[in-house]
């Protein structure tokens, strides 16, 4: 461990104050970092050196930054070379870790519920659970003898084995981990590499600190057993520029955090076969609780199961610029939530392993309301079958299950998106399943076009005749755009055989333009001991003033977008006559029916105290 103050540097702040810029303390590969943690106090600046250091665990204190140079490597894995021949297989002693069994695998990859991996070359290797399973690829740990039993040569291969359960893990506020690469650590199913944790059991979050979230930045984080990165219970927290890659069974996850930035991060190929876990948050992303999350400019591809999902309680989600594709399941899921706008992203080819009923969406609400979908591009698979290749822009409600799924859709709005079949396979609309004891008129108040509302959208379909459009269930039907705009759907929507062209949307292009492309997220050759623009924080950076206006219904909803903001929502006409000022407060919603005003144009503005936001509406009735 090297200890250098660097010279005194001057810095002018126009937003919070953040803590002074700490001494600088280098880790060298062999130093012990949580004891180098333990004697600095909270917000000192650690660089850790370019190399490999291997089973650091590290608990931080509030304000640490931990900044990588190009090369520094957290490995959890230890590095394995004393191998004996045994004759059909080969042993390694001195392997004391345990972990504990957790969670649920596949039939095939029993051994899932237990934390440790072996690595051959880089790759996972698939667990059994006897001498007597082994063969290629395969290994065997042996708990009580502290060994583990391969059936490959080790020779010409690098064999590494997770002793170590997380990087970093702690309660601490405004964390920094940047141009790190966390790979190989070994924890239970549904816990991760890089974790924030809420406080023990009984303690509550310090309401002084709780605005200062985690930044997570720059770093590669891969080949973990579970899940790559979690937060819970911030404000204001950072994930940005990440290459999150082959961890167990998930990338990123965010449970009860306000005001979150998830932004420039390529999120792929998370739930590893060779693993096996199977719990039911599969996929590239999870969020769950969330307020005024914003997901921008994500490249989120082959991930098994979902791309990027919230689930549960999350209010006013901005979906903005992701490029979601060849995802097992639904690209983009809003589930159990609402009050979300999803715009300018595209969404194409998931639902490539399942897409059962209207599952495995380009974009899939379910049980969720307050919803607008508007100026994205899908493209549906030509290839697969009844239950894979993806379909389009869909909505499922099940009201037999209304204790579980208590919210019935209603309030969203679906416009001016471009939605491609590449052949002839897949649907866009909604569908419900119920039982006799289910009272009718609530499926015909989720069917209803004033309730749920579909226009301005462009269908492009090898077959106009077709049917690509869902309607209900258990009396349900398939049929064309004729047919969806005769129950009163799509009054301005068009269809075409063109699915040939890559169709845009011009006013999409600078959040598209930000996606990273293969190679670009991730650790970088950067000055470690610098402080990051990131770390300024701008606790609204992440919130901004939210409308919604439903066409058919002529009724315009707005929010300020913060946890509690005073806002105040003006609607002025065509000739700058005031027509109504209404106010409001956090996260409570108000509602204006602009259809009571006639047809027009209308500026609709929204003014808090740190942030407005204006839209003209074209009211046509």
């Amino acid at each position: 461990m090297t200890h250098i103050k660097p010279a005194a540097c001057l810095f002018f702040l126009l937003v919070l104050t953040v803590p002074s810029r700490p001494d600088i303390v280098y880790l060298n590969v062999g130093d012990a970092f949580q004891d180098s943690v333990d004697a600095y106090p909270e917000g000192t600046h650690f660089v850790i050196r370019s190399g490999v250091h291997r089973m650091q665990e590290v608990d931080p204190k509030s304000y640490d930054i931990f900044a990588g140079e190009d090369g520094a490597v957290m490995n959890g894995a230890r590095l394995l070379t004393d191998w004996v021949d045994e004759g059909s297989y080969w042993s390694h002693a001195g392997q004391t870790q345990e972990g504990a069994p957790v969670g649920n695998c596949r039939d095939d990859r029993p051994m899932c519920l237990y934390p440790e991996d072996m690595f051959m070359d880089d790759d996972f290797m698939v667990r059994v659970g006897s001498l007597g399973d082994l063969g290629a690829g395969r290994w065997y740990f042996d708990y009580d003898a502290d060994k583990v039993y391969i059936a490959d040569n080790p020779s010409g291969h690098t064999l590494e084995v997770s002793a170590a359960g997380h990087a970093f893990k702690g309660t601490a506020y405004g964390v920094t981990v940047r141009n790190l690469v966390i790979e190989k650590y070994g924890q239970a199913a549904q816990w991760p590499a890089l974790l924030r944790t809420h406080q023990p059991e009984g303690e509550e979050e310090d309401s002084s600190r709780i605005d200062d979230g985690w930044i997570i930045m720059g770093n590669e984080i891969h080949h973990n057993h579970a899940v790559g990165i979690k937060v819970f219970g911030l404000r204001n927290y950072v994930i940005k520029d990440n290459y999150v890659h082959h961890n167990g069974h998930l990338g990123v996850s965010i449970v009860d955090g306000d005001n979150g930035l998830v932004e420039g991060n390529e999120i792929s190929e998370n739930v590893v076969d060779a693993v096996g876990i199977r719990v039911a948050e599969e996929g590239g992303t999870k969020f769950v609780r969330t307020k005024n999350l914003v997901l921008r400019s994500n490249w989120c591809h082959h991930n098994h199961g979902a791309g990027i999902w919230a689930d549960i309680e999350n209010i006013n989600v901005i979906w903005e610029g992701n490029l979601v594709e060849n995802n097992g399941s639904q690209g983009i899921f809003q589930e159990i939530g609402g009050s979300a706008e999803i715009f300018c992203n595209v969404s194409r080819m998931n639902g490539t392993q399942w897409s059962g009923w209207l599952y495995g969406g380009q974009i899939l609400v379910s049980h969720s309301s307050d919803v607008e979908i508007h100026h994205n591009v899908l493209e549906i698979s030509a290839t697969g079958s009844d239950n894979s290749g993806g379909n389009g822009i869909t909505m499922v409600y099940q009201p037999d299950d209304e204790g579980r799924l208590p919210l019935r859709p209603s309030r969203n709005y679906i416009h001016h998106n471009h939605i491609t079949h590449k052949g002839t396979r897949g649907s866009t609309g909604l569908g419900a399943a119920w039982n006799d004891s289910v009272d009718p008129a609530l499926i015909d108040q989720y069917f209803d076009p004033d309730s749920n509302t579909f226009d301005y959208n462009h269908y492009h379909v090898p077959d106009l005749s077709r049917g690509y459009i869902h309607w209900r269930y258990g009396d349900r039907w398939l049929g064309n755009l004729d047919r969806f705009q005769g129950i009163g759907q799509e009054a301005n929507g068009t269809a075409d055989t063109d699915i040939d062209t890559r169709q845009s949307f011009g006013q999409c292009e600078d959040a598209l333009a930000a996606v990273p492309s293969a190679g670009e997220a991730g650790q970088k050759d950067i000055d470690p001991t610098a402080v990051a623009p990131e770390q300024v924080r701008t606790p609204t950076s992440a919130a901004r003033p939210f409308t919604r206006y439903n066409a058919v219904s002529g009724l315009l909803s707005a929010w300020a977008g913060g946890m509690s903001s005073a806002f105040a929502v003006s609607v002025h006409d065509a000739r700058g006559r005031q027509m109504q000022v209404r106010r409001g407060m956090g996260l409570n919603r108000v509602d204006i029916d602009l259809g009571r005003f006639g047809a027009g144009i209308y500026l609709v503005t929204v003014t808090t105290e740190s942030a407005r936001a204006a839209r003209t509406v074209n009211v046509l009735r």
